[in-house]
């Protein structure tokens, strides 16, 4: 028994002193690359608040849609669904997320119908002129980001 234990220590202790190569940092190429979306866990029931946060992990500001910073997917039959989780009829200021700082929405799973798979989206809008709407606010550039997948449980 001590021999294997002695083997299992070894073997954790030859991969733990292993030098690995750095991640390489994607640099000012790819500005979508330092903006992460997550959610707080990835199976929820009936009752759970999904709490979905962007961090800016960047060196400048980020910009997201104001009525509907984030949207959300749903794995159908035929593909993702998109769904936005407001109606707007006015698109609002673009919402300013500094470089280092976070964004966070809470949404309250009693009130969606489906159980499934689902991810967030979040369109990142790069270089744009501040208190504006997105539409006129002369950004640079913009990409989609996504949350990992999440499933949510069917109700009881």
């Amino acid at each position: 028994m001590k021999k294997s234990s002695a083997l299992v220590f070894s073997l954790l202790l030859i991969v733990a002193c292993t030098e690995y190569p750095p991640i390489p940092d994607p640099g000012d190429d790819c500005p979508s690359c330092k903006v992460l979306l997550t959610v707080n866990n990835l199976v929820y029931a009936a009752g759970d608040t999904v709490v979905v946060t962007l961090r800016n992990n960047g060196n400048a500001p980020v910009y997201l849609e104001g009525c509907n910073p984030l949207h959300y997917a749903v794995l159908a039959d035929t593909g993702w669904q998109v769904m936005l989780p407001r109606m707007c009829l006015w698109e609002g200021y673009g919402i300013k997320v500094d470089a280092g700082t976070t964004f966070t929405e809470e949404y309250d799973l009693n009130q969606w119908k489906w159980s499934g798979i689902y991810k967030f989206l979040a369109t990142v809008y790069f270089e744009c002129e501040d208190n504006q709407p997105i539409s006129q606010a002369g950004c640079s550039g913009h990409e989609l980001i996504e949350s990992l997948q999440f499933a949510v449980a069917p109700r009881p």
